[in-house]
């Protein structure tokens, strides 16, 4: 399905992945219809590595400091106005470490809690003299900024915000996606965050990770995704009869 078609919501929405700008597309859903947002953005990678301008098919993975700030602020905002619950993962790098402690001040009064992802290995940093990345955050954003959650689905004393998942092994395509998340991150959050038949946005799809646990646990879910390739990565792994796990 594509950006330019009319569509009615929930119908042209719910369990579809569309192909266009999420900004967008989140025009047409309408204030808090979602249940659960579970994303992670570009990380303006190559903006910072040194390895020269990286463009895909509709957008830049390159941006200036501040275009890059615009895009995520107006990206996270449609997000708290369609939702309910926001989960925002980001890796902190050079081409996006200033946007990112700019966000966290920008929206303090709808961050709820940050989880930090501790991938278990390191990631060899690509320039001399910095630390190898362990780590990714998970900003969590909602209308109030207490740390107690409204609604959640574990018992008390028994989730930390410190998650020990490892990165992605498993070889789920043959063509290249950068960041394919591992399934066992978007579990763990619908697991304890969200419930049946729950609605869950995922605007910046990718490869369809999100919207593929939804399925497994019998979730709705809307994926956005600006890039037809991985649009239609996430549509043949949703076609699978097995999904990964």
């Amino acid at each position: 399905m594509t950006s330019k078609e009319n569509r009615t919501y929930p119908e042209d929405f719910i369990n579809k992945i569309i192909n266009g700008d999420c900004l967008e597309v989140m025009k047409g859903i309408p204030d808090k219809s979602v249940d659960l947002v579970l994303t992670s953005p570009p990380y303006n990678f190559n903006a910072g590595s040194g390895l020269g301008d990286k463009y895909e098919e509709g957008f830049n993975d390159s941006l200036k400091p501040d275009d890059y700030l615009r895009q995520q602020i107006a990206s996270i905002q449609e997000m708290i106005r369609v939702s309910n619950l926001v989960f925002y993962n980001i890796q902190m790098i050079a081409g996006n470490k200033d946007c990112l402690t700019d966000l966290i001040g920008i929206f303090s009064k709808k961050l709820k809690e940050i989880i930090v992802w501790d991938k278990m290995t390191a990631e060899p940093a690509i320039n001399e003299n910095c630390l190898n990345s362990q780590f990714e955050f998970i900003l969590v954003f909602c209308d109030n900024n207490r740390r107690k959650f409204d609604r959640c689905f574990f018992p008390k004393g028994t989730l930390s915000n410190v998650w020990k998942i490892g990165k992605n092994t498993a070889k789920v395509t043959d063509e290249k996606h950068s960041a394919i998340m591992p399934m066992s991150l978007p579990l763990k959050v619908l697991e304890n965050f969200s419930k049946l038949d729950d609605i869950i946005l995922d605007p910046f799809s990718g490869s369809g990770t999100t919207a593929v646990a939804c399925k497994e646990l019998g979730r709705k879910f809307i994926g956005i995704e600006i890039n037809s390739k991985y649009c239609e990565i996430a549509q043949r792994r949703l076609a699978q009869e097995y999904l990964f796990t």
